[in-house]
């Protein structure tokens, strides 16, 4: 088999037909409905709870960056290694797909009511405290929470799924087609969101048609990803939820050298880029402050998330070239490099709007590196028996970085200063650290996973 960052645009088209690839793009719709929730999630939450509840934006940090991340670290491993077990006649991986997306869209569609159903049981509409909107604040917390949970349910299978269903050659190619149609997503959700600022009630019809979104999404990898329902070796039972949470620990004591360098530096490339995440809107609304329409910022931080979006999406096509006549590790890196001198700019930039929106979208170069790179390469050492406890503990990196990267560091940051940039800038720490992490820890060749013990699937190893 070849190097699985030997895939270019080129070589694609001479070695899939174009069947195929609408097949990856089906089979990885369902990952457009998780970033549907991530980008409207940020791009909305921070002003629907500030605007909307009256809440201090640096709480509003901290509610964003506790729900999917808590959430996340224990709900990821745990469904890994349940739908690793799972026998269901749909597969291992399409049922948690589709409980998570019906209940994800449920989370979102009651955070998008909630302001309604506070004023509806008692809350002041136009109140300036936020007591005056504690019921409808309870109603959107509960509905961040269910979001989020199930948001992670589905998301470690949909990225597992990939890995399962999808030839080992083309793995990088089916991960750059994940990367590109979550861009597409952020794309659409975030450009849907602009429309909408001019709106009465901009928060509600956003998020409910981005609750509609995740279910349409959800249904071509419902029906062309053809997964074998898994049958239990002979003579071995089903694992009760005890050997669910052993297994859990034996994926992090047993996982190979390789794995946990990966993780450590995709902790730190989130950790670099989750305060930009949360905090993008405010900044851009900050930078449009002498308009005449109070919902100009909103709107424009909308369309800089678009062109973020935009940037990842046209880098996830042309990264398997380049990474071609290079090498992962120095993609990775260089891209690492161009996001954390974009958070440290964003200070010096905002006497410049249309300048710091620009800049914003050269980060997304590295948010593509980081969230296809690795899961490659992760694919690849896990040889595919325990995808899903290796996509979960590899995503727990993700979910613990934010809380990390936002309540421990840019939320207090931004209390004492009263300004987004100074939050977004402390992601550069984080994005220097990842450097030297990624040039001492990560090994830069690309290889093929072999038959050593290192790389066996950790359970068998213990077993």
């Amino acid at each position: 088999t070849g190097s699985i960052f030997a895939e270019s645009p080129v070589d694609l088209i001479e070695r899939m037909n174009v069947s195929y690839i609408a097949w990856l793009f089906a089979i990885t719709a369902s990952l457009a409905g998780v970033q549907f929730v991530y980008s409207l999630q940020f791009a909305a939450g921070v002003p629907l709870f500030k605007d909307t509840f009256k809440l201090d934006g640096s709480i509003a940090n901290v509610i964003l960056a506790t729900s999917g991340p808590i959430s996340g670290f224990f709900v990821q491993p745990i469904v890994g290694v349940a739908s690793d077990n799972s026998q269901n006649r749909l597969g291992r991986r399409r049922p948690f797909i589709l409980v998570g997306t019906i209940l994800t869209a449920a989370g979102m569609a009651l955070l998008g009511c909630s302001e309604k159903l506070g004023n509806a049981l008692g809350d002041k509409p136009g109140g300036e405290t936020i007591g005056d909107h504690s019921r409808g604040l309870a109603f959107a917390i509960v509905g961040l929470w269910i979001m989020n949970l199930f948001t992670n349910v589905m998301q470690g299978p949909c990225r597992a799924l990939i890995n399962d269903v999808v030839d080992k050659d083309y793995l990088q190619t089916g991960n750059a087609v994940a990367s590109a149609i979550m861009a597409a997503a952020a794309i659409i959700g975030n450009v849907i969101g602009a429309q909408t600022t001019g709106l009465n009630e901009p928060f509600f019809v956003l998020l409910l048609i981005g609750a509609g979104l995740v279910v349409l999404c959800c249904i071509p990898t419902m029906i062309f990803a053809k997964e074998v329902p898994y049958k239990l070796p002979e003579g071995e039972k089903s694992k009760t939820i005890g050997q669910v949470f052993k297994d859990i620990g034996l994926g992090f004591k047993y996982a190979p050298r390789e794995l946990l360098m990966v993780a450590g530096l995709y902790f730190l490339s989130w950790c670099a880029y989750s305060p930009l995440m949360v905090n993008l809107t405010d900044y851009v609304k900050s930078l449009f402050n002498s308009s005449n329409d109070p919902t100009f910022g909103l709107k424009m931080a909308f369309y800089a998330g678009a062109i973020f979006s935009a940037v990842q999406f046209l880098w996830s096509l042309i990264q398997p070239a380049i990474i071609r006549v290079t090498n992962p590790k120095l993609v990775y890196l260089a891209s690492q490099f161009l996001a954390t001198a974009v958070y440290a700019s964003l200070l010096e930039l905002r006497q410049w709007p249309a300048a710091a929106i620009a800049i914003i979208a050269v980060a997304a170069i590295n948010f593509a590196a980081f969230n296809s790179i690795p899961f490659a390469l992760v694919s690849r050492l896990t040889a595919g028996a325990n995808g899903g406890l290796y996509m979960g503990v590899l995503n727990s990196a993700a979910v613990v970085s934010q809380v990390v990267a936002i309540n421990a560091v840019a939320a207090p940051v931004i209390k004492a200063t009263s300004d987004a940039a100074w939050g977004i800038a402390t992601g550069s720490i984080f994005g220097l650290l990842a450097l030297v992490w990624g040039m001492v820890c990560v090994n830069g060749r690309d290889e093929d996973a072999d038959s050593t013990d290192e790389r066996r699937p950790l359970i068998q190893q213990v077993e």
